[in-house]
Parts: C-alpha cells; structure tokens; sequence
C-alpha cells in the first residue's frame, strides 16, 4: 500500500490459489442413465491459480475522483481422469488435460464527480470473469472436445444521485453487461442437413441494456421506506438464436421495502417485489417428432407475471425482557406464482407453482 498525500493512493498484490484432491462420485438420474460416474484430478496434479492485482485512487482538484485498478489472471494446467459405468463390465476411463495459457486481464475503473453538495454523477466500467467448473472440464474431457476458457462480462453505469433533502434520496442509473464467451449448448446444421451436436462449448454472447430508479426515505427514526424499479432488454446472440427471445428474464422487476416501529417494542415491516412475465427455455434440438429438422423450440408455455407481498410483525419484551413472538405472513395478496419450466422438469409445461398465502409464528428467547 503507497499513499502520497490526499490525493493518491496505490495498492497491489499478489494472489495464488491451490486445490487438490478434487474427487465425485455421483449419479444422474436426470440423464436416464443407470450408471455411476466418477472423476478426479490426476494424483500428482493439482488446480493452481495466480494473479498479480493492483489499484489506484487519484483525486483531480475538489470534485472529481478517480479509481483505476487491474488483475492479471493465470491458472497452470492440470490433468483429469474419470469413468463411466463405473463398476459394470461397460466401464470406460478418460483421461485429458486442460491446458489455458492465456493470461486474462481485468480492468476497471470508475470517474465519480461531485456536481454539487446535493448531486453526485459517477461513470462506472469494469469486467469480471467466471472460469469453468470442475464438472464442465471434465464433460470436455469426456467429448474430446476443446478447453472451455472463462465466461466474461464487461459493464458500463452511468449514476446520479440527488440528494432531495436530508432525509430523502433518488437515484438513477443507466447500465448496459456484455457477457461473452458464455459456456453453451451449441446445436448447428451443417451442409448435408444434419445436425452438429457439441455438449458445450464458448459460444454464447448477450447484451442487456436498461434503466433503474431508486427512491428511498426515512422521515423519521421510526419509518423507512424504499421502492426501486429496473427495466431492461437482453439481446442473445448466441449463433442460432437470432430473434429469439431470451428464457428466465423478465423485463421489468420492481422491489419495496417498508418498516414502521409502531413502539419501542413492536416493529412492522412489509417487502414486495413485483416479476414480469418469462418465457421457459428454447431447446435447439430437433424435434423427434419431425422429419425436417425442426428446433424442439419452447418446452412450456410463457408465464405471467406476479406481484409478491410479505408482511412480518414482530413483538419484543413480552412476559420478560428477551422474549419475543414473531408473526411472517409470505405471499400476502394469495397471488398465484408460477416459474417458467426447465428442462428437469417438462412435465410442469405451465410453469412451477410457488407456494399460496402462507405464514409462520416464532416465539423465542434473545440472550
């Protein structure tokens, strides 16, 4: 850590991470499939990573500051073994390595000034990575297919806060997330009419672009209260996905969030959150069905969106000093909530009900 007076510090590091003796042992029943399958990593090998990382906070005269900061991302190659039908005569063994040489490089860096006391603009970018689970390296291992490189997304906010009065705050934001490099399915046609089929590969891309406002008060000690809304659009563009609109994502989202302390010992909170209307996910495989390679398509039907509200009331210092008797009521308003199908479960093609009204009685001792 270096600081330089008021208005520059740095901070750097180093990171190295070491698993070993990775092992499972497990059954997918989902896949139909009567057999045992195990994997590991090679006895003499281990998953290492390292990384170099480091940060830097400018400030340029009263009002705007700056934070720049870098990681630079590596992990060494490793050897996987596995087996499937594990224990039967129609045992098979696969052993692969994954290699990734490359060095990822991850940026951010954030522009925040200050308009006025009441006003503040902040210009945000950054980019992350997820690399690839144990699990998917060893299925590429099993399909002799390529290494799988990490997931990444890359966002640019632009915020504005204002300060309304002292105890009343509004906020703004515009964002769009560049995700690439998804790990997917990938189900293509080639030349002759057939289909191409890889169990998963670095093909997917999206870019979601919306809009969130924020509104949050708290007139008193005893009430508080805050309402966001978000509204976005996600374009997939992932091969083969071209006007297909995307599975599990609602466009508009809304949350609430009140408490009032009716008295030092009885307090009352309500939350709710409203789920736009989702589409259940598009299967790219053909249809058994059909004799011209038409997509499976939609495996359930659209659900509607629904508005969730949750009520607790909370009763402190009853009989003596640390009791308390808690009453949660979920799904306050007996809406009906449906989730959008997967592929674990198709025959719920309407979607999965959540729970109706329900409610929960506590009574207990703090100590």
């Amino acid at each position: 850590f270096y600081n330089r007076g008021d208005n520059f510090t740095a901070q750097s590091g180093i990171y190295y991470k070491n698993i070993g003796d990775i092992y499972n042992f497990y059954h997918l029943p989902s896949f139909l499939s009567p057999f045992l399958i195990n994997n590991y990593i090679d006895t003499k090998d281990d998953i290492v990573s390292y990384a170099i990382y480091s940060q830097f906070n400018f400030k340029l005269g009263k009002n705007l500051q700056i934070t720049a900061g870098f990681r630079l991302d590596k992990s060494d190659p490793y050897q996987i073994e596995g087996g499937f039908s594990y224990d039967t005569p129609f045992f098979t063994k696969q052993i692969g390595k994954v290699v990734r040489n490359r060095i990822e490089f991850i940026p951010r860096i954030a522009a925040i000034y200050r308009l006025s006391s009441d006003a503040i603009i902040k210009l945000l970018y950054g980019r992350a990575i997820r690399r690839p689970s144990f699990f998917q390296d060893y299925l590429q291992v099993q399909t002799n297919e390529t290494t799988l490189f990490p997931e990444k997304i890359e966002t640019i906010e632009l915020n504005y806060q204002h300060i309304l009065s002292r105890n009343y705050l509004l906020s703004f934001n515009l964002f769009q997330n560049i995700l690439d490099n998804l790990i997917t399915r990938l189900i293509i046609l080639d030349d002759f009419g057939n289909y191409d089929y890889s169990y998963s590969t670095n093909a997917g891309r999206m870019i979601t672009r919306g809009v969130e406002l924020t509104f949050s008060a708290k007139p008193s000690d005893t009430f508080f209260l805050e309402f966001s809304a978000t509204y976005q659009n996600t374009d997939d563009q992932t091969i083969g996905h071209d006007g297909i609109d995307l599975a599990y994502s609602p466009e508009l989202l809304a949350y609430l969030k009140i408490s009032y302390d009716l008295s030092p010992k009885l307090k009352i909170s309500m939350n709710g959150r409203y789920v736009g209307p989702m589409k259940p996910y598009w299967d790219d495989a053909p249809d058994p069905e059909s004799v011209s390679y038409i997509p499976i398509g939609r495996i359930g039907k659209d659900v509607i969106g629904y508005l969730d509200l949750g009520l607790n009331i909370r009763l402190t210092d009853i009989i003596k000093k640390g009791v308390f008797v808690n009453l949660k009521i979920s799904n306050l308003l007996d809406s009906e909530i449906r989730y959008p199908v997967f592929t674990n479960n198709p025959y719920a093609d309407k979607g999965t009900l959540d729970y109706g009204r329900h409610m929960m009685v506590t009574l207990g001792y703090a100590f």
